[in-house]
């Protein structure tokens, strides 16, 4: 027949209590604070790359629009150097004509 020992149920209860506890103040408190913080660091550093790419992307939309700008500013250069370049160059054939009509007429 089984017979039920009460002193060694109650010494095992006490035991795996004492174990639960133990594995709790030394291993699963201790784990379980580690993986907090390295929850809220990754938080951080997520958050932190979010603020840096929304940056960046500022700034590149800012590089976009000053590129544009400087591109115009030397279109509008480049159009008006050769504007000035044909009057020139209209005018000196034109003196030239006048030079020549003039040591022709002599």
């Amino acid at each position: 027949m089984i017979s039920i020992n009460i002193y060694e149920i109650l010494m095992q209860t006490l035991n795996f209590g004492l174990l639960l506890w133990l594995l709790n103040k030394f291993l699963i408190k201790p784990l379980q604070k580690y993986l907090d913080e390295r929850s809220d660091s990754i938080k951080g550093n997520i958050d932190s790359a979010k603020s840096s790419n929304d940056e960046a992307a500022a700034l590149v939309t800012q590089q976009k629009g000053l590129l544009k700008e400087a591109r115009v500013e030397a279109k509008d250069i480049r159009e008006k150097t050769e504007f000035a370049a044909k009057k020139e160059h209209e005018e000196m054939i034109s003196k030239t004509k006048e030079e020549s009509k003039r040591l022709i007429d002599q």
